[in-house]
């Protein structure tokens, strides 16, 4: 699995044949539709601006080196107490998928968080996406309870976290 090259901490990175850097304002079409894509409950693109506003908010980008449409983005939210984060989503187009994309964007997430002094990130999952629950505890999270009727269709969701420090 290819590991990022570190060509600046805060600029982009590369992954392979990708291309990781900041979701530009130009992406958040193919945010939405990606989302569209993947999840039940996908946020619209209105809710999508409101987040990218928010001065807490990061969210990271994947593309094919060459030039190509969006492969897979990761977006958390610092907390403001400076010592959390909440992972808001983290998705990856099916055309793209088993390249460690998911991986290299939310291990770059994880260090950017534990440099500004974030100690812990939470986040919360669908008890039927066990692939994902799966990535994150090879990742190193935890599970740490079942919220009963977390998402809007009534499913159930588990409550995920990584300590940091």
């Amino acid at each position: 699995m290819p590991r990022p090259s570190h060509e600046g901490r805060e600029g982009s990175r590369r992954h392979g044949e990708y291309r990781l850097g900041r979701l530009a304002w130009r992406d958040l079409p193919e945010v939405a539709a990606l989302e569209r894509a993947v999840f039940p409950e996908p946020l619209p693109l209105p809710a999508l601006v409101r987040l990218r506003l928010h001065p807490l908010v990061t969210y990271l980008a994947a593309r094919p080196a060459g030039g190509g449409p969006l492969a897979a983005y990761y977006g958390f939210e610092y907390l403001p107490d400076g010592h959390g984060a909440h992972v808001l989503a983290n998705a990856t187009h099916p055309d793209h998928r088993r390249r460690g994309l998911a991986r290299a964007l939310v291990g770059w997430g994880l260090e950017l968080a534990r440099e500004r002094g974030v100690r812990w990130i939470v986040g919360e999952v669908r008890v039927s996406n066990t692939a994902q629950i799966r990535f994150l505890e090879v990742m190193g999270w935890e599970t740490a309870g079942r919220i009963p009727r977390f998402f809007a269709d009534g499913e159930d969701a588990w409550m995920v976290y990584r300590r940091l420090d």
